[in-house]
């Protein structure tokens, strides 16, 4: 399957994954924080969330985006949300069917494309010199 597979419909993939220089991103970053720290995946994702605080995603997931933003969330807030769950669902099926759809070896290949456009060589994960599976023993 290509670099350029579909993804489904209704989930919006954003063309451009690169990550700003860390140096830009100061130390009190709530998103930052929201993902352990990890700056490259937070450098990723505050588009995503800025979009969805702009009213990309709908009333429901414009406030919970801006408390994402403006770190008046926390992860185990987030895990807790029954109003994040309602939005997120249906993109969460979908992806799953593309998931079952393009199959295990194509889903790590692209695994390992994203972990490549946010990390280089410098994968923290492990997950690279696996074979997408994650750091192994």
């Amino acid at each position: 399957m290509p670099d350029d597979a579909p993804m489904p419909d209704d989930v919006a993939v954003p063309n451009d994954l690169s990550v700003p220089d860390d140096a830009s991103m100061p130390d009190d970053d709530p998103v930052a924080r929201l993902v352990g720290g990890d700056r490259a995946l937070a450098s990723a994702l505050r588009p995503a969330l800025q979009r969805l605080a702009d009213g990309g995603g709908g009333p429901g997931l414009q406030a919970l985006a801006d408390d994402i933003l403006n770190g008046r969330i926390t992860l185990r807030d987030l895990s807790r949300s029954t109003e994040l769950w309602a939005n997120v669902q249906p993109a969460l099926n979908s992806f799953l069917k593309w998931k079952s759809d393009i199959g295990d070896v194509e889903f790590d290949r692209q695994g390992e494309l994203a972990r490549r456009a946010l990390y280089g060589d410098d994968d923290p994960t492990g997950a690279g010199r696996h074979g997408g599976r994650g750091p192994q023993p």
